[in-house]
């Protein structure tokens, strides 16, 4: 018995085609490039096709996507170079605060990191000077120094803790959850208390020297002594901030 088809003249194999009569969806065979703006970048996509500004790949539109101060919209069917220029210029001129958090992240760091070998410096030619019986000129190259290993104190603290508490870094929560962040602070606490006594000496000693007075540098031995464990503990200070950064040995 001969079965009659579902579609009068479509053959075995063959997909059912359209019906007559019945109204197809319209699709878009050349849909218009995506655009999308993340502060002065500007990617463009084109049916799978990522393209972006200045010759320089900055990532997909999926990858992307949560990124803030990101927006997405729709250029023409067709792009030209003046078109992607326009709309590079307006991302640019936009205001992006997350890159200005970045780039003050990166000058404190940087002021972080650059007082590491001034003060290290500092302490060691204090150090160095006042090892052998010092004369005048010795002692103004031991304040000198001193001065500079006591500013890179300071800023090591002031950068520290704006890193640590004030937002610009992992956050205060990481920070704390870290045993070696703890350890880090306490090896600061016994630094800056070490310091005291030698700071205070030589200050004694320039008054001393400006009045034309004759220093008494009996004290010299023992700040040559803390000058050295102080560089030390700066060297053990740059290998505890390294497991901070990477969270090792974390809670």
């Amino acid at each position: 018995m001969k079965v009659p088809s579902l579609h009068g003249s479509q053959r075995a194999g063959e997909q059912p085609g359209p019906r007559q009569g019945v109204r197809q969806p319209h699709i878009n065979k050349n849909p218009a490039p995506a655009i999308r703006e993340c502060g002065p970048h500007v990617l463009v996509e084109h049916e799978g096709d990522v393209r972006h500004t200045l010759g320089r790949c900055i990532g997909t539109l999926g990858v992307d996507s949560g990124r803030p101060g990101c927006s997405t919209g729709t250029l023409p069917a067709r792009v030209d170079n003046e078109t992607l220029l326009v709309a590079f210029t307006a991302a640019s001129s936009r205001h992006n605060p997350r890159e200005d958090s970045m780039i003050l992240s990166w000058l404190i760091a940087s002021l972080h990191l650059l007082a590491l070998p001034l003060g290290l410096g500092g302490v060691w030619i204090r150090g160095r000077v006042l090892s052998a019986a010092p004369d005048a000129a010795a002692l103004r190259r031991a304040f000198n120094a001193g001065t500079l290993w006591d500013v890179a104190i300071v800023v090591w603290i002031l950068t520290g803790a704006w890193r640590a508490f004030g937002g610009l870094e992992k956050g205060t929560t990481y920070y704390l959850s870290q045993p070696m962040f703890h350890l880090k602070l306490g090896l600061v606490v016994i630094l800056v208390l070490l310091e005291f006594w030698p700071t205070a000496t030589q200050f004694r000693w320039r008054l001393e020297q400006k009045r034309g007075k004759t220093v008494d540098a009996t004290a010299a031995p023992i700040i040559v002594l803390i000058s050295r464990v102080q560089a030390a503990m700066v060297l053990v200070l740059t290998v505890v901030a390294t497991a901070v950064a990477r969270g090792l040995f974390a809670r």
